[in-house]
């Protein structure tokens, strides 16, 4: 199992300057990857492989006399890069999805280059990491790196670069844990679990968007190719940056929470760009949207269950997806039908008298499908009567979240 570590690098100005030559030249391979695969196709109808352009690579530093001064792995790199990008696009193609063809990369769309094998390009000397053509950059190792070292990935930020490198770990053993829970991600909350517990929503991007704003029009007023222009990109990149930051901070420490107190971890099985494709839709439309696309975006589901995946892969834990359609319309407790709108916020059924906050119920539906799915039928009947009872018509408070967790730090 791969598993990433990521540390700060702090070169020196000649060091820098290298970093930027190298990113460069693999920008310039995969470019000039993407060209050669078009003219091939459209003058000789012939579909360029990676391995058919890593063997000109030699050709071309002859032609390129600049690119004998960057490891070879760093341009086969960015030619493996432009590979799964034509293969990404022929995947969505055939499944009708919007293609979106590779696409040129200019300077500020094109910040990282990667070395495949340890001692060959790379390794760790001491505090330095040593890269081929660059020299030993001094590195920040906050953490002990556990496991066989393989890749690494050098990447520029707006604050600087990082190293991230891959490592191989034992996998781990299967957690003992059997406590499941149903995981109903929402916008008003952030997540609600099938225990009743809501986990507030940050709205991390809303907080900072005055100050973004004021940043982008200081940069809308720069003049184009200036030197004031690139230094305003630098500051408004690092804005983004900070909320990224709290959005992935806030990602972890709630996965890690989940993992470290359930097993399995039962989501939906969301299809969350088809959910922001029809947000735009109908905003466009002038349509009534309660679940708004820069909403959904600024939440980071998708990240959150990846974050997640990897948290439950690391402890040995399982997460499991079911699927999505009318858990919160389907009553937990008898499990009728009752249509409700989006603005309904507490679901109460007529059939069997339950009265219960609407995502609570979605969470318990979530966590009942998949017991009807493993095989614990009781377990299931037994859930939605208990829990049903149990909960009032408000969010029924849960344990306490750590202050980190339930709030990312202020911007």
């Amino acid at each position: 199992m791969l598993k990433t570590y990521e540390f700060k690098l702090q070169p020196t100005k000649c060091q820098k300057q290298r970093l930027i030559d190298m990113l460069d030249a693999a920008r310039y391979v995969y470019n000039w990857g993407l060209e050669d695969r078009v003219n091939m196709y459209r003058y000789a109808k012939y579909s360029t492989s990676f391995y058919d352009q890593s063997k000109y690579l030699k050709e071309l530093r002859k032609e390129k006399p600049w690119l004998e001064d960057v490891h070879v792995h760093v341009l086969q790199g960015s030619l493996k890069r432009l590979d799964l990008a034509f293969k990404a696009f022929f995947r969505r193609l055939k499944n009708g999805e919007k293609p979106g063809f590779p696409r040129f990369k200019g300077q500020y769309f094109f910040n990282s280059f990667s070395f495949k094998e340890y001692g060959n390009g790379f390794g760790l000397q001491g505090k330095r990491l040593s890269l081929s053509k660059i020299g030993r950059i001094r590195i920040n190792l906050h953490r002990e790196i556990i496991g066989e070292i393989k890749t690494c990935i050098v990447k520029r930020k707006a604050d600087g670069w990082y190293a991230f490198l891959g490592v191989e770990v034992p996998e781990p053993k299967p957690s003992q844990l059997d406590n499941p829970v149903g995981l109903d991600l929402g916008l008003n909350s952030f997540a609600v679990l099938s225990d009743g517990e809501k986990i507030k929503n940050p709205r991390l991007l809303k907080k900072a968007l005055d100050e973004v704003k004021h940043e982008q029009r200081l940069l809308d007023n720069k003049e184009r190719a200036s030197k004031r222009r690139a230094k305003q990109r630098e500051k408004l990149a690092r804005k983004h940056l900070k909320v990224e930051r709290h959005r992935r901070d806030f990602h972890f420490k709630l996965a890690n929470m989940l993992v470290e107190n359930f097993n399995p971890i039962v989501v939906e099985d969301l299809d969350i760009m088809g959910l922001i494709r029809k947000a735009v839709e109908d905003k466009k439309n002038g349509k009534k949207v309660c679940a708004k696309s820069e909403n959904i975006l600024d939440a980071g589901w998708g990240l959150f269950l990846q974050r997640l995946g990897s948290k439950a892969a690391n402890a040995g834990s399982a997460i499991k997806a079911v699927e999505p359609r009318g858990t919160s319309q389907e009553c937990c407790r008898c499990g009728k039908i009752v249509r409700k709108g989006l603005d309904e916020r507490v679901y109460d059924c007529p059939f069997c008298g339950l009265v219960i906050h609407r995502d609570i119920n979605a969470a318990i539906n979530i966590l009942k499908r998949w017991l009807m799915v493993a095989g614990r039928i009781e377990e299931a009947e037994r859930l939605g009567k208990e829990m049903g009872r149990a909960a009032p018509s408000g969010m029924v408070p849960g344990r306490e979240l750590v202050q980190a967790n339930r709030e990312a730090a202020p911007l």
